[in-house]
């Protein structure tokens, strides 16, 4: 059998194991990579549907809080219908957790959804109270109505006393002014009591004493009118009375109506004691389905793991079994080269000690067997190639001069081509520095930049703040103003009732007009301050513009500034790939250096091997007879053809062999052998 056929039946059996266990490997992937997309359209899938949904659930939780405890209609309205949105959005979540094939069951989805409903019912129940807005509406109208038209009320009632008294009207009349100017501020206490109070039956207590008052104060404005009409006297200040008394009555009546709603109060109640339980269930089951889910991915990556562990077993028992065939394979092809070795192996060493006298016939049919067959014929040849080897020799010797001269100068070159390739290595280590440091300022800068923004925006927010503070603060302002308006009204009643009580009077007249100038000047500042408020609110609002303009400017900033360093970035990577290059070719320049150095080594060598050549060449036995003498005869003349013969040692191409033979001497030995050697390439 031939070595090919042994080589390719063990390599065969080897190739076949191995592709067999490629083949059941690329099966085993295929089914891991199969249950990857499984996991990941399943359990990942549905994960992902279930942190979405618990997300949509806390932003419907957090909308719905915001929206019942804020006390601004447009923020109400606008949580109103981002609630509605997110409540939508988590119905359809809920749907398709359901159709995404959740282990979880059905009943328990439709309880999350009930418990969802529930949620939903009570969220709106209590966003629709706190639209109602009762506080807020109460105290807007007690700061715009019943504020001033109380104020101008109690001031009426003292000046209609003071009038009926300079009247001379009668003390009935006198005594129920009097208590009508003592009754006013009660009742508006008990309507400040409304504004603050939240219990349902203490409000319906204020009101019914708000009621009383009013039906109390009507009927003495009814006595007292019967009384001036019997004393035949129309104090003025007893018109204003009624005219500001029926515009105060349904003012009262609107903001007891208001407290007794406690619209806003009950709505915290709620989110308070019937939407937490609730939330608290939602989440509670949500927790389970979490649970739920994550066991199924624990049995998915279990499943993985024990496939995982039988394709690894029965991978190691193909490589095993590989090897162990290899192993024969190895032993046997061993077994077999070492015998045809050891006979060619003495066939060489019959010939190593000059002796090509030997020729043996063997009957072989394997490599081994042509190689001892060519072997003999090779020790035919030899007999006529020992005799040229001399002259061959000397040929080698002056082509292997004019090797080490070449090799010579390609060692100058590739040295000096060395050289340049490390300076322009180091030059591109220096530009590759320069570049990443020019990518770490970029990125520094981006950062920077990215700050600058976030800023510049919180100052445009804080600025919006300011203006909105100094819109209050002018508010506040023309409630002093009014104060103050009061306060010098006051003051001229107090000068008024002292220049009635004449010398007793005098000093109040002094503190009352103390008082009037007191209140100008309060006025006055008012009025100033309310100016400078107005001004600073036009700067703010100026200043707000005016970031609101920077920012885009320093966002688009910070957009290129990341460009650039993106740019960067990738122009260091290129300059590293350059570096790399450069680094790879200064090696291959001085790898060609030392084999440049190596090959005129060599040649110096080559020529003393051909001297020691022609030395040696008389070792040879040929037919019983020394060969020495005619081998030192023929180098004289070998020697004598110098560099012009070298290149009669290449050979002829082999097609040509036959044709191109060249005319030997009568007593010379053949040097063509091309026809009985085969030709290798590296």
């Amino acid at each position: 059998m031939r070595i090919r056929t042994r080589l390719f039946i063990s390599f065969g059996a080897v190739l076949v194991l191995a592709a067999v266990s490629g083949t059941l490997g690329i099966q085993k992937l295929s089914e891991g990579n199969e249950r990857m997309n499984a996991f990941v359209a399943g359990p990942f899938d549905r994960s992902a549907k279930l942190s979405e949904l618990r997300e949509t659930v806390a932003q419907a939780q957090q909308v719905a809080g915001d929206t019942i405890l804020s006390h601004v209609d447009a923020d109400i309205a606008n949580g109103r219908a981002r609630y509605d949105a997110l409540y939508k959005s988590a119905l359809g979540q809920i749907e398709a957790f359901r159709a995404s094939g959740s282990p979880v069951q059905a009943a328990q989805i439709d309880a999350f959804k009930v418990n969802l409903e529930r949620f939903d019912a009570l969220a709106r129940k209590a966003s629709d109270l706190a639209m109602q807005n009762d506080a807020t509406r109460a105290s807007e109208l007690d700061r715009s109505a019943i504020q001033p038209i109380g104020g101008r009320l109690d001031l009426s009632m003292g000046s209609l006393r003071d009038e009926i008294v300079l009247l001379n009207g009668p003390e009935a009349a006198i005594t129920t002014a009097g208590q009508l100017r003592a009754d006013v501020p009660t009742f508006r206490r008990i309507l400040i009591r409304s504004l603050s109070e939240t219990d349902d039956a203490e409000l319906a207590k204020l009101a019914d004493n708000a009621r009383a008052f009013t039906q109390m104060i009507d009927q003495k404005l009814a006595r007292l009118a019967k009384a001036l009409d019997v004393a035949k006297i129309d104090p003025p200040a007893f018109v204003r009375v009624k005219t500001l008394w029926a515009e105060f009555k349904p003012q009262t009546e609107a903001l007891l109506a208001h407290g007794v709603a406690n619209s806003t109060f009950h709505a915290g109640q709620i989110l308070r004691n019937d939407i937490a339980p609730v939330l608290t269930q939602l989440q509670d089951e949500l927790t389970r389905f979490t649970a739920a889910e994550k066991a199924g991915a624990e049995a998915v990556s279990a499943r993985d793991a024990e496939a995982f562990a039988s394709t690894r077993l029965l991978l190691i028992g193909f490589g095993v079994l590989a090897v162990l065939v290899g192993v024969m394979a190895a032993l046997w092809m061993a077994w077999s080269l070492s015998r045809g070795l050891k006979r060619s192996l003495a066939m060489a060493e019959t010939i190593g000690s000059g002796d090509l006298t030997e020729v043996e016939n063997v009957r072989d049919r394997d490599e081994f067997g042509d190689l001892y067959r060519a072997t003999t014929a090779m020790t035919l040849r030899l007999r006529e190639i020992v005799g040229d080897v001399v002259n061959s020799a000397a040929q080698v010797s002056s082509g292997s001069a004019q090797s080490a001269q070449a090799a010579e100068q390609l060692s100058s070159g590739a040295t000096e081509q060395a050289a340049a390739s490390e300076q322009a290595s180091a030059a591109i280590e220096q530009m590759a520095a320069n570049v990443r440091h020019t990518a770490e300022n970029a990125t520094t800068t981006e950062k920077i930049a990215v700050q600058a923004a976030e800023r510049a925006g919180r100052s445009g927010m804080a600025v919006t703040r300011s203006v909105d503070a100094m819109r209050t603060i002018a508010e506040k302002i023309a409630m002093v103003q009014e104060i103050a308006r009061q306060t010098d009204l006051l003051a001229l009643n107090a000068a008024i009732e002292a220049a009635r009580a004449g010398q007793h009077g005098k000093g109040f007249a002094v503190v009352a007009s103390e008082v009037r100038k007191l209140a100008e000047r309060s006025q006055k500042a008012a009025a100033e301050i309310g100016t400078l408020s107005t001004e600073t609110l036009q700067v703010s609002e100026e200043a707000g513009q005016m970031l609101g303009t920077l920012v885009p400017d320093i966002r688009k900033t910070a957009e290129l500034v990341s460009e650039i360093s993106a740019a960067c970035r990738e122009q260091s990577i290129g300059v590293e790939q350059i570096n790399q290059a450069i680094t790879q070719l200064d090696q291959v320049t001085q790898g060609n250096a030392g084999a440049s150095n190596e090959m005129a080594a060599t040649a110096e060598q080559l020529s003393a091997e051909a001297q020691r050549l022609q030395e040696r060449a008389s070792f040879f036995k040929l037919d019983g007879h020394d060969h020495g003498h005619r081998s030192a005869a023929n180098a004289p003349a070998a020697a004598a053809t110098g560099v012009e013969n070298v290149t009669a040692l290449k050979p002829a191409p082999a097609k040509s062999a036959a044709k191109a033979a060249p005319v030997r001497p009568a007593k010379g030995i053949e040097l063509d052998l091309e026809s009985d050697f085969e030709r290798l390439s590296a």
